[in-house]
Order: C-alpha cells, then structure tokens, then sequence
C-alpha cells in the first residue's frame, strides 16, 4: 500500500500535510514543484511533462458529484493525485461548475463561458475557445474543463473576461489567482498566487513561465494547491472541483471510479464520445438546438455575482 494512503488511514486527511518536502521534491517524476518569484510576484508552480506517456491529467468532482462540495483535504484523501489544484469556476448558490467537464471521455458537466483546457488520451493538449452558447463536441479527449479567462495566447497576452461570458467585475479585481498554460514544450505549467493580484499580472506572469497559451482558473477562497502531502495553498472553503495529476497511468485508471461518483468511466473505446449521464454524444446540430435554449440560464451565472471566484474571502 503507497506510503500516503497508510498514512491516511491511520490518521486521516489531515496527514497529508505532514510528509516532508525533501521526500516530495526527490520523487523522480514528469510532475514536479518550485517557487518562483517574478517582477515582485511569488507564485507556486507544478509542472506536468505531458510527453511523459504514465502522466495523466483528469478532473475530480465531490464525493456526492456535480452540484455537491467537499472539503479539499477530504476530496485528496479520496482520489489521491500527485498534484492538484482549484478547478472551474461555481455558482455559490448551487454548487455547479460554470463550464464544461470531461472526465474520462465523458461529459459530466456542461456550461457555456469560458476557454476550456483539452487533454487526449495521448497527452496532447489544447486551449479551446467554447464560443457563448454552442455546446461543443469533446469525443476526441480524455479530460476537459473550462476555465477562463484568457491569459496567454499564442504568447501574447490577452485578456478579454466579457469576450468570453465573464461579466461579474469582482474577477477584475486584485486577488489571490489560479492559472494553468502550457508551454511550447508540451509542459502544462500550473500556478498559484496567494498575493492579491489583477488577471493582467497573472498573464504576464504566465508566459514568463514560458507559456503560449494559459487560462484563469478558480481563485479567491477557492484557491488551492497540492503537491505529494503538502499544501502550498488552502482554499477558505470546500471545493466542487479539482484538477489533479497521476505520474502513474495505473493510478489515473484505479482512480477514475472515485473523480466521478455515480458515473461508471472505463477506458473508453478510440472515436467513441460520451454525453452526460453516459449517453451517446449527439449531433452538432441537436447540440446548437440544445444550447439555443439555454442562454439566459448561462448569462445569469455568468454575471450574477455566483461564480466562485466572485465571492468574498471565507465564504
């Protein structure tokens, strides 16, 4: 049984903050941590060699699924990745992701704002813009999420919150900040900032990180951050989300039973996409009618002050 989980049987979740780092950073791995500091701004940063065929990349819903919240610690202690960090945006009220989420080839969630992040299951990874209000097609990856907005693209940076359905004005302001980008190399680089700061120094900071392109994930109190037992950053409250990373592919599969309770996920066939509650994807053109019918719904979340983002510290 791997070291963690003996430790987290005696002594529950709390123990994964007490293995030491010297433990953590000799783990010969494609997934490694450090600090960095850049024009004043210290940040934590994971990063994933995603040409490291055994890493696997996915997303982690509660214990009780979309629409449900469970403590960080407890949602580790559960899936145990390598890594993690704060996922998608969500609605206070109801505890739902704002954007779409893939797990395992299957559509778990669906929300339309935002740029989503795009893994296959060969590792290959993408930033794709959702376009307000079309459903999208995802058969062809293993894992997405939606996140937003823009930060990095194609080394620039570019940052355009409304562009993307973002209309709540707190996620302007000065605050701590989630991100993920990826690199030219095929490294997708994943940072915390526990300083409050504004989405253009997150975007200046992430393409001094070397990435092309990056997206804004959840932050404020939702902040958080896990690398091998220790915390380089605790959210303020629980979590209906995360992105987490396995260095081992035979961890990623015993795990996807427990990143989305109540939805069987086995590996899936190759060209065979799933849709939500594990129905067959439908046509592009059923899916425009679907989304069609939907937008009101989706701008109230997007600009009703909800998002998780959006809320004050500690809620």
């Amino acid at each position: 049984m791997p070291l963690l989980s003996r430790l987290s049987r005696v002594a529950g979740p709390v123990t994964l903050a007490a293995l030491s780092i010297a433990q953590a950073s000799a783990h010969p791995s494609g997934v490694t941590f450090r600090h960095v500091r850049r024009a004043g701004i210290r940040a934590s940063v994971i990063s994933v060699n995603l040409n490291d065929e055994s890493v696997k990349v996915s997303v982690a819903l509660p214990r009780h699924g979309v629409g449900s919240r469970e403590p960080f610690a407890t949602l580790l202690h559960r899936v145990q990745p390598a890594a993690a960090v704060t996922g998608t945006y969500f609605g206070l009220r109801d505890a739902q992701p704002v954007g779409d989420i893939v797990i395992g080839g299957r559509l778990v969630n669906t929300g339309f704002v935002g740029t989503a992040l795009a893994i296959t299951g060969e590792n290959r990874a993408r930033f794709i813009e959702t376009r307000r209000w079309r459903a999208r097609n995802w058969s062809d990856y293993e894992t997405v999420i939606c996140g937003g907005p823009r930060l990095v693209t194609n080394g620039r940076t570019q940052v355009v919150p409304r562009a993307e359905g973002f209309r709540d004005r707190s996620l302007f302001r000065r605050r701590p900040r989630t991100a993920v980008g990826l690199t030219r190399y095929n490294r997708l680089v994943m940072v915390t900032v526990a300083r409050p700061i504004y989405l253009r120094q997150l975007a200046r900071l992430m393409r001094s990180l070397g990435c092309r392109n990056a997206i804004a994930l959840d932050g404020g109190s939702s902040s958080a951050m896990f690398y091998r037992g220790r915390f380089a950053a605790r959210p303020h409250r629980s979590l209906t989300n995360l992105l987490v990373v396995y260095d081992s592919s035979n961890a990623y599969h015993r795990a996807l039973g427990r990143l989305a309770p109540g939805i069987s996920i086995a590996r899936r066939p190759v060209h065979h996409g799933w849709a939500v509650a594990g129905s067959r994807s439908t046509t592009d053109s059923s899916d425009n009618a679907d989304a069609s019918r939907r937008p009101a719904a989706a701008d109230h979340a997007a600009s009703s002050g909800s998002v998780g983002d959006a809320s004050q510290s500690g809620d």
